[in-house]
């Protein structure tokens, strides 16, 4: 019976440990497109920047991905213009996820 209880809070940890991760952050403005990226999942991936080439918001090198293709060619069309963009995203462990996108 022990050996049970031991493995339940373990199991819980871990299922949930994702969600802990997640959070949305909107309206957040003045990023610039440095580069673009394909990976090998064919997911786009993109280096966002300040004005100042800081990463923008403390991000990683290609943290920023997005899956709808209105927004990655909206991406696209910032990172050719070098025009600044406000973006809507959700973090996760993995990456963040941009789910809206405008032209400032």
């Amino acid at each position: 019976m022990k050996k049970y209880l031991l493995f339940i809070p373990l199991a819980f940890g871990i299922t949930f440990t994702p969600l802990c991760y997640a959070k949305d952050f909107s309206d957040r403005c003045g990023a610039y497109v440095k580069e673009t990226y394909i990976d090998s999942n064919s997911d786009y991936r993109f280096k966002l920047v300040n004005k100042d080439g800081t990463p923008f918001d403390g991000s990683n090198s290609w943290s920023f991905t997005a899956t709808n293709l209105m927004i990655i060619e909206m991406l696209n069309m910032a990172h050719l213009s070098l025009s600044p963009i406000c973006i809507n995203y959700r973090t996760t462990s993995n990456y963040w996820n941009i789910y809206s996108v405008s032209m400032q």
